[in-house]
């Protein structure tokens, strides 16, 4: 199963999706979860992880998310992220993207003992194995697999590469 099996469709025929979102996230629960998630991109390491855990995003143990990232505003709560893992400076994980006739949502998953570089995107849906390792900059637009080396624009395989 890949990203794009785990993705939700939320059609809007022919109109800016992103002016439905009340309708598809709710307006209270929404507003509650964006000032948490907006306070914690700067705030250290603790009180971040405090605060993005009452949004319900699952952050594991010794978690560090480095200053500036964000996690979804809308659905944090749809992102998980294993223990021992490292998130870059001003990297974004969204649980949403919008587009001119759909929303698409869908959880992310990342797993135990990974680096995601400084100022990634991490879109939708997307699963990352234990261990993977994340170059800075990259678009993360598919799973990574487990012990995986990857970057770039969309991501590849870095592993292969001579220094």
């Amino acid at each position: 199963m890949g990203r794009k099996d785990r993705l939700e469709i939320h059609e809007f025929e022919g109109k800016n999706s992103l002016r439905y979102w009340p309708q598809i996230f709710g307006v209270t629960s929404s507003i509650w979860r964006i000032v948490l998630v907006v306070l914690s991109k700067y705030m250290p390491l603790k009180v971040k992880n405090f605060l993005l855990r009452l949004t319900g995003a699952d952050i594991g143990e010794n978690v560090s998310i480095g200053f500036a990232a964000t996690l979804d505003l809308f659905q944090p709560d749809r992102i998980s992220i294993g223990d021992n893992t490292i998130i870059g400076y001003d990297t974004v994980i969204l649980t949403h993207e919008a587009l001119q006739d759909e929303m698409r949502t869908g959880p992310v998953k990342v797993g135990e003992n990974v680096m995601l570089g400084t100022r990634s995107i991490v879109l939708p849906g997307v699963e990352i194995g234990d261990g993977a390792k994340i170059s800075a900059g990259s678009l993360v637009n598919r799973d990574v697999e487990e012990g995986e080396f990857v970057g770039g624009t969309p991501i590849r395989n870095l592993e292969d590469r001579e220094e």
